[in-house]
C-alpha cells in the first residue's frame, strides 16, 4: 500500500509502504526484498533495479531522500523544500531527476532537480496538488490530475494537466475525467 513503482515486465523496482522500511526488487519471476533505511509511507521514486531514488514520503511532511546503487540504499541530499512525498511525483535517473508537487494540506508547486549531488528549486506547477501522475524525462514531463484542499481542508479531485519544456510548466489540455 502506498508505495512508488518504476522498471518493466521483466525488471521493475518498488519502494515504500505502510510504516515499514520496505523496497522490493522484481526479475521477472520473483521478488526480492531491499529494505530502504527508513520507513517510507506513499513515496515514490525512479530509475532502474540497479540505481534508482527514492523521495521523502510518510510520515510527513519530510525532506530526506535515499539512492539505490543495485546493492543497498544510501541517504542522500534532502530535497529542498518540505513536503510528504505521498502525491509527489517525479521522472528519470539517480542523476537526472525531479520531483514536484506535495502532499495535502499544503500542496507543492515548487518543482526540484536532483543532479547527483543536490537538490535545486528550477521552476513552480501553475496548480499546486497531491497524490497525482506524471511521465517523461527532465526536458519534456507531464503532470496530470490529483487533488488539492481549499479550505477548511475539504479535498477536491482536479483534472489539470501541466507540461514541462525544460524550464516553465505550461498548463494544456485537462484530463476528460478528473
Amino acid at each position: 500500500r502506498d508505495a512508488g513503482g518504476w522498471g518493466t515486465g521483466t525488471a521493475a523496482m518498488k519502494a515504500g509502504g505502510l510504516q515499514v522500511p520496505s523496497a522490493e526488487i522484481y526479475n521477472g519471476v520473483s521478488w526480492t526484498s531491499q529494505p530502504t533505511t527508513v520507513s517510507r509511507n506513499g513515496c515514490n521514486g525512479g530509475g532502474t533495479v540497479t540505481a534508482a531514488i527514492v523521495g521523502p514520503g510518510e510520515p510527513g511532511p519530510r525532506l530526506d531522500c535515499e539512492e539505490w546503487n543495485g546493492t543497498a540504499w544510501t541517504e542522500i541530499a534532502n530535497v529542498t523544500t518540505l513536503r510528504a512525498t505521498y502525491g509527489v511525483t517525479n521522472q528519470g535517473t539517480p542523476t537526472a531527476f525531479q520531483i514536484m508537487g506535495g502532499s495535502p494540506p499544503l500542496e507543492r508547486v515548487e518543482t526540484e532537480q536532483y543532479n547527483g549531488t543536490a537538490w535545486t528549486e528550477v521552476g513552480d506547477l501553475n496548480f499546486g496538488r497531491s497524490i497525482c501522475g506524471s511521465g517523461g524525462t527532465i526536458p519534456s514531463a507531464i503532470i496530470y490530475g490529483g487533488v488539492y484542499s481549499s479550505p477548511p481542508v475539504s479535498y477536491l479531485v482536479t483534472g489539470a494537466t501541466e507540461v514541462w519544456n525544460g524550464s516553465v510548466w505550461t498548463e494544456t489540455g485537462d484530463l476528460a475525467t478528473a
